[in-house]
């Protein structure tokens, strides 16, 4: 319970800071996508850790597929959805990683930028790198 009161408050911090318009070295949306990846990441090695080794190596694999921000969506999507089918009985990892998925915006005027994508890989990376993966 204590965990989830830290997460609501960093929530609403990020909130405020983005309807205050805060200046912040990542605009709050991607920060909080990467916060996500992060927990999924590690969510992902510390409950699978015969496959975390595997799966750090496709995350970083993402990471080196490009600079172009479709590229970089569907290695993401594809490396989602296998994730997804992988682990059927853990509906908290998917619903992490839909959140993910659905935020990340490749066209329009709030269209992702290839760093940013890559971000949030570096996240999930650095999740399961904090389960104990290197």
């Amino acid at each position: 319970m204590k965990k989830l009161s830290v997460v609501a408050a960093l929530f609403s911090v990020f909130c405020l800071a983005g309807c205050l318009d805060v200046a912040s070295k990542t605009d709050t949306a991607n920060l909080a996508l990467q916060l996500a990846a992060q927990r999924a990441g590690y969510s992902v090695a510390k409950n699978n850790p015969k496959e975390a080794q595997i799966i750090l190596l496709v995350a970083k694999g993402v990471l080196s597929s490009g600079d172009s921000a479709e590229i970089v969506k569907a290695a993401i999507q594809k490396g989602a959805d296998e994730l997804v089918k992988r682990y059927p009985n853990d509906p908290l990892l998917a619903s992490e990683i839909k959140l993910i998925t659905d935020n990340i915006v490749i066209t329009g005027d709030n269209a992702a930028t290839p760093e940013q994508l890559k971000g949030i890989v570096s996240a999930f990376i650095s999740g399961v790198e904090v389960a104990g993966v290197k």
